[in-house]
């Protein structure tokens, strides 16, 4: 891929949002950040176990 440096900001097209969302499929990371799972994971245990 070439990547070009310009100061101007682009704006997105249909085309690149479709490439966006199919390269966020394709790296298949979390939804949530590592600090939100465990903060649900910690009120979890706690309304199961007290």
């Amino acid at each position: 891929m070439n990547y070009i440096r310009t100061t101007e900001a682009k704006t997105l097209e249909k085309s690149d949002i479709k490439r966006l969302k199919k390269l966020a499929a394709e790296l298949n990371l979390p939804k949530f950040s590592h600090k939100e799972r465990e903060k649900r994971y910690r009120k979890h245990l706690t309304e199961k176990y007290g």
